[in-house]
This record gives C-alpha cells, structure tokens and sequence, in this order.
C-alpha cells in the first residue's frame, strides 16, 4: 500500500460519482495532483485533490504506520450564476461521495478511511476565480513497508 495507490483510488472514487436529482450529472474530471493555479476549470463538476501528512510511526518489520488528510474540492461551476442551483447540485454530490466511501472504507485494499474531518459546501476558490462546490478533508490511514 502507499499514498499514491490509495489516491488513485480516491480519484478513481470522485471520477464514478453520479447525480440523478436535481439534474443528472456525472463528474467530468478528477485532478491528481491539481491543475497548474492559473487553469480555468472548465470541464465541470470537477475535484482537485492535495494530501498533507499528519503523522507517522515506524513499526516492527520495516513498516510504516502513515496518516494522510486529503484535502478534495468539488467545483460545481462558476459562482456567478445559478448559485442555489449548483449548492443543490453539490449537496447531492457529497451525499454520492458518502455512498461510495462507505462502499469501499478500505480503499480498495489501499488503504483505510479513518474519517472525515470537516466538510463543506459553499464558494470554493481555485485559480483566481470562485466555484459553487464543495470541500472535503479526508483522513486516511496506510501502512507501508519501508523502503
């Protein structure tokens, strides 16, 4: 298991979701790691994903215990029209998202979902423009042989 396995699957995740109400829809586009900063997101909804590393532990037998919180932003679309359209259209993403994490709590044997710290929908910003979305931090716990 690694970290880069573990966020292949959390793409692999976000790029599956599917809406049917209040419109059908389906993610358009996953990005790991995110855009270049000065990219318009235009193939909506979308996610960026970054990770942060919250801990690590060396285990007996060359193991490492690590803890990862991956920050994941779903940009529904710009924030300058139809905003109480994509907020709904968001709020059915999270609940997709729910379905599909606790589908898979081990991340396709790569990992494990630990919990979700925070998450949020409102105006995301990304490369200098602002999207109805929403954002995420996930904690997720791998274990890895070193080396």
């Amino acid at each position: 298991m690694s970290l880069q396995d573990v966020m292949a699957k959390i793409l692999e995740i976000e790029e599956g979701l599917t809406i049917t109400s209040p419109v059908s829809l389906s993610v358009k586009k996953a990005w790991d790691p995110v855009p270049p900063a000065n990219t318009t997101l235009v193939d909506l909804p979308a996610w960026t994903n970054t990770w942060s590393m919250d801990g690590m532990d060396w285990l007996p037998g060359d193991m490492r215990d690590e803890t990862y919180v991956v920050r994941m932003i779903l940009a529904v679309g710009e924030s300058t029209t139809e905003q109480d359209r994509q907020g709904r259209i968001a709020t059915a993403f999270w609940e997709s998202l729910l379905n599909a994490l606790h589908a898979d709590p081990q991340l396709g044997g790569f990992g494990r979902l630990q919990r979700i710290r925070s998450a949020q929908q409102g105006i995301v910003p990304f490369g200098g423009r602002s999207y109805v979305g929403l954002e995420v931090s996930l904690e997720v716990y791998v274990i890895e042989a070193k080396g």
